[in-house]
Parts: structure tokens; sequence; C-alpha cells
């Protein structure tokens, strides 16, 4: 082996893993170095300023928006906050109001939900105005949860803190996270999950679920054309050379103003106004007219979507408030529990109803629909067990896709060694020489676990996380068992669907139907704070829409596996904070490999990594053409990787699987240095047997290795061997790794992408 090189951390001979190349790598654990008594101290008192400030904060949102129409002001901050634009290329634009989230929106509604009619200020929502009820409710949603710092204060130990700190990031995740998968994707899903059940949902509330979708569908895609037509009226107004020129655009784009563009300069010369600030004001002036982008006449409904105007009624009604409505509600409630989450449309007194958030009601489809079950328990009994059927026939469609050539066995019953017991696990795959075993689990999330409440939370851990990891690790003992032969486990043998002395590696799955907020990502905090086990080997859990996901954007069966592979793993390594969809894009830039940051002490802050995947969805549901996010890997590692495919010799998905553990920035480097091994060995020939060898470990607590052997025509006949050998010592030289790959080159013969691949594996009791 040569000298090491201090340089780059690596040796000809061993790589080491370079730090990944994400947007936000390391966080340090807040306040580090603090003392625990200081650091209790000061949050105690922000808490306590918090606390103090927000029922001033509550008044103060109260008296600006008693000072203004409440349509108008929704039209104005939905129009503004929520409106974003579609560059050609994909990217996903920045609205006006950067700061104003969906739950601020709904925080208003509910708001001015609580106020008559009769009581309404009818003047209009004005530039100034918006943007302090902005400001305002943003101040407002920041004290709600910081004001419960206070309960730091009775604290005594680190498991009670820990409890706290997942409680309030539930209760934040509940409060700002809306979508649990994409527009056209959740349409579909819930369409599908509710059709059996039209029937008698249609003979209970005299409409079908399906019209709600319809209803929604139109509105969301109706108040995007209308606010895009606006704004494409107003944007040559905004881009006008002179201000003669903007007032001719801004009659020509509103002829119904009635003015004149000589009123109109007379008008901004008496206000001593410059083009731009003739432009804003116009631009003001326009915003009156928002109020009818948001506004719908239910006969316009009827004809969009093809159904009678009595039931469009109907369904309207059920889903709807007044102004008024919500008088009696305690306003601190809006925050983990607002009523307009399920009902999201405003009653208007001359008929029409007002809808800023259309797309709403699917983020909350469940909770909406939950309400309308419960009319009649039949109805009900027929939801909560279609959504168990739906979940695992989803699921079962979903693996047979994306694992073509697997053995797929649904609902296999199986006993325990002394027959005492009788189990079922929902799904076992066998795909090459790998056992996929899923649980899925169609668990309702009730409102109280959302709003962190201590023993609900624990009970839907326990149910949706906790005890399908149990099964399927049961199961996963029970094939390990009868792979060694012990006792009383002939009768497993006979029934289990598959040869078990084919399977070498066991992957755990959970999937849920509903989004189980932050926690199915996040497993090392519940396990910290006592919600999960400390022994317990969590399986990975993953929501149906979330899984069509991630198989839909990888593409090969190598990723599809090695991603839970490497999702596993995670759940046992890694603190990170992030959703199912952030780190399929962290895989897509590393194979999830980020060296030794995984089994560190160090929090990956993840959030925002799902952007590129995110605006690929949002481009196809607006008809834009844009490459989907794909697995960045070199041409010399795809090569390898689909003639393995091709091939599939024996647990050939086992060697691909290794070879996916080397990420992008590790793929490069690996073929920047065997090409000065391959150059080396061509010109020195057997006298470069010392030097022809390249190792590569992700990480010294990773279990694959990745070797590279550069041959001479005159040394292949013993490639075989030598191949042995160097796995050797890749073993030898790395306690931790099992798995190892060897990569043959004849520099005198086929080279690309390689001579030989070879998999090899530690032996029992190998040191």
């Amino acid at each position: 082996m040569g000298k090491k090189s201090r340089k780059k951390r690596i040796r000809r001979g061993e790589q080491q893993a370079e730090q990944p190349d994400l947007a936000l790598r390391q966080v340090p654990y807040p306040f580090e170095g603090v003392p625990p008594d200081v650091l209790k101290k000061g949050m105690v008192e922000i808490g306590r300023g918090k606390a103090q400030r927000f029922p001033i904060t509550t008044s103060v949102l109260h008296e600006r928006l008693g000072r203004v129409e409440p349509l108008c002001l929704l039209s104005a901050v939905a129009g503004y906050g929520l409106a974003v634009g579609i560059a050609d290329d994909g990217t996903v634009q920045q609205s006006a109001l950067s700061k104003i989230q969906p739950s601020h929106v709904e925080l208003l509604q509910a708001l001015c939900l609580r106020a008559p009619l009769e009581n309404h200020n009818e003047s209009p929502a004005l530039g100034d105005l918006v943007q302090e009820i902005c400001d305002t409710v943003v101040e407002w949603s920041e004290e709600f949860h910081a004001k419960r710092l206070v309960q730091l204060e009775a604290v005594t130990t680190d498991l009670e803190r820990n409890r706290l700190g997942v409680q309030e990031n539930i209760r934040v995740a509940t409060q700002m996270v809306r979508n649990w998968g994409y527009y056209d994707q959740v349409k579909r899903l819930v369409s599908d999950l509710m059709a059996p059940l039209e029937p008698s949902f249609e003979k209970i509330h005299g409409f079908r679920s399906q019209d709600l979708i319809l209803i929604f569908d139109y509105l969301f895609h109706e108040w995007q054309r209308r606010i895009n037509d606006h704004w494409d009226r107003l944007r040559p107004m905004m881009n006008a050379p002179t201000l003669r020129d903007a007032i001719r655009e801004y009659l020509a784009a509103f002829p119904d103003v009635g003015n004149t563009v000589e009123d109109m300069m007379a008008e901004m010369r008496s206000r001593h106004a410059s083009k731009k600030a003739a432009q804003l004001l116009m631009l003001s002036h326009s915003d009156l007219r928002l109020t009818d982008v948001f506004s719908f006449d239910q006969d316009d409904i009827a004809k969009s979507v093809g159904r009678p105007i009595d039931v469009i009624a109907l369904c309207l009604k059920s889903v709807s408030f007044a102004f008024g409505d919500l008088a009696d509600h305690n306003v601190e409630h809006f925050f983990l529990n607002n009523p307009v989450w399920t009902r999201p449309v405003i009653a208007l007194p001359d008929g029409r109803w007002f809808c800023v958030m259309p797309n709403s009601i699917f983020a909350f489809w469940f909770e909406m629909i939950r309400r309308l079950v419960k009319a009649d328990d039949a109805l009900r009994d027929l939801y909560d067990q279609r959504r168990s059927d739906y979940l695992e026939l989803q699921t079962r469609q979903l693996f047979t896709s994306a694992l073509p050539g697997a053995v797929i066995t649904p609902n296999f019953k199986w006993k325990s060694p002394d027959g005492s017991q009788e189990f079922e696990s929902d799904l076992v795959i066998k795909i090459d020489s790998f056992l996929v075993i899923v649980e899925c689990k169609s668990g309702r999330v009730p409102p109280e676990s959302r709003r962190g409440a201590p023993e609900s939370l624990g009970e839907i851990v326990d149910s949706l996380l906790v005890e399908p990891s149990r099964q399927s690790r049961r199961l996963e003992k029970a094939v390990i068992a009868a792979q060694s032969g012990e006792a009383g486990t002939e009768a497993f043998l006979k029934v289990f669907p598959v040869d078990l002395k084919a399977i070498h590696r066991v992957i755990r799955l959970s999937v849920t139907l509903e989004d189980v907020s932050f926690l199915q990502t996040h497993l090392t905090a519940l396990k910290k704070c006592g919600y999960v086990p400390q022994e317990l080997d969590a399986a990975p859990a993953v929501t149906i829409a979330d899984l069509e996901t991630v198989f839909d954007v990888l593409r090969s069966l190598p990723e599809r596996v090695h991603y839970w592979v490497r999702r596993g793993e995670w759940e046992q390594n890694a603190d990170y904070l992030a959703d199912e969809i952030d780190l399929l894009g962290v895989y897509l830039k590393t194979g999830l490999d980020v060296g030794d940051l995984e089994f560190g002490k160090a929090h990956l802050m993840l959030i925002g990594e799902s952007k590129k995947i995110d605006e690929f969805y949002e481009a196809r549901r607006n008809g834009i053409t844009i490459e989907k996010p794909k697995y960045q890997a070199i041409d010399w590692w795809r090569e390898m990787l689909n003639r393995l495919e091709t091939k599939q010799p024996s647990r050939w998905l086992e060697g691909a699987v290794v070879l996916l553990c080397a990420g992008w920035h590790q793929q490069i480097e690996l073929e920047r240095r065997t090409k000065s091994i391959v150059a080396d060995v061509k010109r020195r020939r057997e006298r470069a047997r010392s030097q022809n060898a390249l190792i590569f470990v992700p990480s010294k607590e990773r279990r694959e290795g990745i070797c590279i052997l550069v041959l001479t025509r005159d040394q292949m006949p013993d490639r075989h061997q030598k191949m042995e050998n160097v796995a050797g010592q890749v073993f030898e030289s790395n306690a931790n790794v099992d798995h190892c790959v060897v990569i043959v080159l004849d520099v005198d013969g086929q080279m690309y992408p390689y001579s030989t691949f070879g998999v090899f594996f530690r032996r029992a009791g190998e040191p």
C-alpha cells in the first residue's frame, strides 16, 4: 500500500467517504455547551415573555381585522400569499407575501367567521393594512408555540424534556404541514379509496364523496385560472414605460373603471405620484376585484362538473360556515383544531360560495370524511374496513409493479414454534436473495394525537409505528430460526411461501394510510422520549402516497431495493429532521451516504431536500415538461448496474446494493483513481501487483465494501483466488464489513464496465 495522503484522507488501496453535497449538512445541537440550568432558565423566560405578549397580539390582531372587510382581506392575503408562479423550467417562484403559509390564512378565516355579517367593516383591504395583518398573524402563531416553553420549568429529567420537544414538534407540524402527497396523487388516492362506498355514502348524505372531489378540483383550477388572468391583465400596466402608458394599460385591462386617461393623469398629478407610485396605487385598486376570484356561483359549478344544482348545494353546505358561526369558539383552539380545516367554504348571503383555499379539502380529507361518516354507524364501519382493504391492496400493487419478478404473498399466516399462537403478516416478498416483510396499518390518527396529547400520542405511536415493527421483526426472527434448523420450526418451513435457503437479507417496512406528522421519519427522537422502546429494531414507516412517490422516482430495481435497505439503517443510526421525500431527495444526491455523520452526534437538518422532486410534480401538474429527478451516478456505475440486472446471476441484487453504497462523489473519485491504477498497470505490468487494488468503505460503521482490482491478461486465470484474497483483506481491516464487492478489470481484454464481478460475504465466526 502507498503512503497516506493527508489532503484527501484517501490512500491507494483504501478510500474514505467524503461529506455529501447537501444544502443543509450538519446542524450543531442547539445551545451546545450551554449549562443545562442556564439554558432551561433562558428558555422559560422566553416562554414567559411570549405568554405575556400573546394576549396583546391577539387584541391587536382583532383590532386590525375589525378595520377591514373580511372577504377583501382574505382575498388579498390568499392572492398575494398563496399564489406562486411556475417558471418554464419548472422552478417554483416565491409568493409576494413570503412569510404567509396556508395555516396563517386558515387562522384569519376562522377569526373572520367569528363576526356576524352585520358587524363587518366595509373598508377595503389596502396594502399597508394587509401587510400589518399578515405580520401580526405570523407573530401570533409563533407566540402561540413559544409560550409553552414555560412548561420546561416543571421538567426535572431528560425524558420529560425530550417528550415535551416531540409533542411540540407534533403541534407545529399539525398547524403548518399540509400536503401528505402531491395534488393529482392525493385526488386519485382518495377517489379510489371511496369508490366502493359511494352508494352507502350517497344514501346518507344525498351526494357522493366523488361530488366533493369534483367540486373542489373545479374550484382549485378555476381560481388558479382567475388569479393568473388577473395578474396577466395587470402585467402591461406594471411594465409600461411612462405614467400615461401605465394608466392607459390599466384602463384597457379594466374598462369598467369608467375613468378617462386624462382624469387619472390629473388625479396622479394632484397626488404628486411618480410612475412607480401610480402603478402601486392602481395595483392596490385592482385588489378590490380579488374577491371575485374566490367567489363562486353554484349554477356555474353545477354546469362545470355535470352534477345537479341541488347536489352541489348539499355538498357545499356540508363543508361551509356562514359569518358568525364561530362566534363562541375559543380562538386558541384555531391553531391545532381549526374548524375551517374540514369546512373551508364560506356561505355568502347572496347564494354564492367563497373559498380561498379549495385544495385544503384534500389536505384534510381523512378528517373531513371521518366527520361525515360518523353520521351513520354502518357507514363508519364500512369506511374503516375499506381503509384496511384498500391500503393492503394498494401496497401489494405498488410492490408488484416496482419489483418485477418478485414472488409476493399477501396475508401469510403462520404459527409460533409451539403452535400456541397464530400470526398473520400482511405482505411477504421475495426478490432474488432479499425477503421484504411489509406490515400495513390503516389506523386513524385522531385529532388528540395531532395536538400532541401525551396519552393519545403514545397510543398512535404504538399502534402505527411500534406494533408493526414488532410484527415484522417477529417474522424475521422466525425466518432466521428456521434457516438455522432450530427445533420446532419444521412446520414453519413447510408453510413458508418461498425457499428459505435462497434468503440472505431481510428488509422490513411499515406502510400507513395517513401521515403521522413527522413521526415516521424521526424514530430516534421517539426513543429518547420513551414513546418507542430503546431496544426496538424499528422498521422504517412510510405513507402509501410516499411509497408510491419513492417507487415512481427511483427507476431501477436495485435503486428501489437499496433505498429501503438504507432507510432501515438510518432508522437505527442517524439523527435527522426530514420527511420521506426529503430523504428521497438526499438519496438521489448521495445514496443516503453521509459518511460518519450517520453514526455521530450530528443532527442532520434535511428539510427542503425534496425541492427538485416537488418542482417536478408541480410542473407536471401544470403541463410543463421537465426531466424527472434521478439517482446521481456516473456512466461507469450505471453500466455495471445495468449489466448485473440484465444477466442476473445468483445473488446479483446483493452485489448491486453493495455497489450503490458509493454515492455520486465517491463514484467520481473511485473512477479517477481507477484510471490512474489502470494506466500504472498497463505501464508496469506485473510489477504493479502491490499497487493494483483500490478499496472503498463508506464509513467504519457500515457493512459494505467495494474493491477494484486491476489485472493483466497473465493474471486473469488466477483472478478468483486474488478476488477472494482481497475480499479477505477488506474483512480483516474493517470489522463491521460483511458484504464486499470485488470488481476485476482486465487491462488487456474487454475491461468496461468490468471483466469479472464477485460478491463476497464474511463467513460465520470469521473475525
